[in-house]
């Protein structure tokens, strides 16, 4: 089923809402969630199911059309967190050497509001769910 920009970030609210803590693997179903986890279970609790990867990585190159560092954000987005190769922390999985993009996609989040800007993300923080209102 194909969902618009509005249900989309409807289901990522929702499933925000049941995170109670950040989890490696989670997709929030049992309240724990990491950061691609809750675009997974959001996904999920819309009525389809995730044949995918569970990583950012994964899905910054196969599920995203505009990688652009410097575009504009819009609702429904989901915006990537990335290190180059070289960097501190570059960690990127042996499952993408051979890609073409070489950046390591670690972190996303998902644009719920642009004006003001609103970044929701599943992180290690308390209550596991943080809102931004910037980049970065």
């Amino acid at each position: 089923m194909t969902l618009t920009a509005s249900e989309f970030v409807e289901w990522v609210l929702k499933n925000a809402a049941r995170v109670t803590e950040y989890s490696n693997g989670g997709d929030g179903s049992n309240g724990k969630c990491d950061c691609i986890g809750l675009v997974i279970g959001a996904w999920r609790m819309s009525g389809n199911k995730w044949p995918w990867v569970h990583g950012s990585n994964y899905a910054a190159r196969y599920l995203t059309d505009n990688l652009e560092a410097d575009s504009a954000l819009h609702f429904g987005d989901l915006v990537y967190k990335a290190r180059p190769p070289g960097t501190q922390y570059y960690n990127l999985p042996d499952s993408y050497k051979n890609h073409p993009d070489k950046n390591d996609y670690y972190h996303v989040g998902v644009v719920t509001n642009e004006y003001p800007l609103e970044i929701v993300h599943c992180t290690s923080v308390q209550g596991g769910i943080k809102v931004d209102d910037k980049r970065g």
